[in-house]
Formats: structure tokens, C-alpha cells, sequence
């Protein structure tokens, strides 16, 4: 059916070039890099050598009015490593910016063999007693290579600039994003866990 087949592809965001980030943009350049960390991964003999020869560097900044496109695509597209799966369009982005109770953080990443891009987002809140995080991912490209515990000392020293003894966390679990709650319950100590094992105190 002709129709079905052209709404079809009027819905489907690959092919929407309008809506194209930078990192959509690279894609085909990314496969390659990962490729060659790949090789090298096969080449070295622990992950922890591994680790250390890729030469990572995280960079986590406010939220930038051109990135914000990137960042509410991040709400729809991460699962696995998103504590809360909010998901936020751009306008809901924007409100954040605007109501000036959040602290809005953006995380990129590089290595020896390039940049990654845009592939973290982390929204907190200051209030009384703690900073009360409401979304804390990063896309699956980059797990397990340290950036999450970056993310998580990031928040820490949020907390502390603004005279708040505890970060609290909270991770809604789904069926996909086991890695988010895993990780979580690594770096959080058992005490700080609440009764529902649903928000973490660190």
C-alpha cells in the first residue's frame, strides 16, 4: 500500500534529516572509531590496560541552548543506563532552563580514537536537605569505560558547592535498564539504601 509505506516514512526519524544532531551526523565516522577500540580491546591483555590506553576524557558542562535537540533525544533514546526514563521534548528542555530550579549537566566524551559526542545527560535539584536527582543517563556507547563514575563525583561536588550533605537517587526499574540499577547499587553503601530499594542517599 503506497499511502501506509509514505506515512510510514514521514515517522520514521532516521530518515528526517531536519531533526539531525551532530552525533546522527557522524554515525557512519563513529562505527569506524569503535572499530579500531575494538581491535585494540582484542590487542591488550586486561580491560583495565584497556581502559588506560584509551586515554578517556569526560567533559560535563551546562546545558547549552544549541544542545538541547541532543539532550531531550537522549531521554527517548537511552534504556539501559537511565535511572528514571523521563522522557522530555525539546520545549520541556527549554522549560527547565527557564524555571532555573535545575542544575542541567551535559556529558561529552573522547578518547585516542575520537569523540563520542553528546552521550550524557544528568538534571538534578537543590533543595533543602539534598541534591535530588531527577535523570541520570548516558548512552550504552560509553559504559563501563568510567564515565558513569565521573558523572556520579560530578553530582557530588554539585551537592557540595551548594552546602547539601547527601545526593539522593532514585532509579525507576524497566525491564531494559538492569545496567543503571546495577550500578547504582555499586556505588551506593547498603545503608544508604531506602526500605522500597528504589532511592539511594550517597
Amino acid at each position: 500500500d503506497d499511502d501506509r509505506a509514505r506515512r510510514l516514512l514521514d515517522h520514521t526519524w532516521e530518515l528526517d534529516a531536519t531533526t539531525a544532531t551532530a552525533e546522527d551526523q557522524r554515525r557512519t565516522e563513529m562505527y569506524r572509531e569503535e572499530f579500531r577500540r575494538q581491535e585494540l580491546r582484542d590487542d591488550t591483555l586486561t580491560f583495565a590496560d584497556f581502559i588506560d590506553n584509551l586515554g578517556l576524557l569526560v567533559d560535563i558542562a551546562p546545558l547549552a541552548p544549541e544542545d538541547i535537540r541532543r539532550a531531550s533525544q537522549l531521554t527517548f533514546r537511552t534504556n539501559q543506563f537511565n535511572f528514571t526514563t523521563l522522557r522530555r521534548d525539546e520545549s520541556e528542555m527549554q522549560a527547565l532552563i527557564a524555571g532555573g530550579g535545575h542544575d542541567i549537566r551535559t556529558v561529552r566524551v573522547r578518547d585516542r580514537f575520537g569523540d563520542y559526542g553528546l552521550v550524557g545527560l544528568v538534571i538534578a535539584e537543590a533543595r533543602s536537605d539534598a541534591l535530588v536527582t531527577d535523570t541520570f543517563l548516558l548512552s550504552c556507547r560509553v559504559l563501563g569505560r568510567g564515565a558513569e563514575h565521573r558523572i556520579a563525583a560530578e553530582l557530588g561536588r554539585l551537592a557540595v558547592d551548594r552546602g547539601l550533605p547527601t545526593v539522593r537517587m532514585r532509579v525507576e526499574t524497566t525491564k531494559r535498564n538492569t545496567p543503571a540499577r546495577k550500578f547504582l547499587e555499586s556505588i551506593a553503601p547498603e545503608a544508604a539504601r531506602r526500605a522500597d530499594a528504589q532511592l539511594f542517599e550517597c
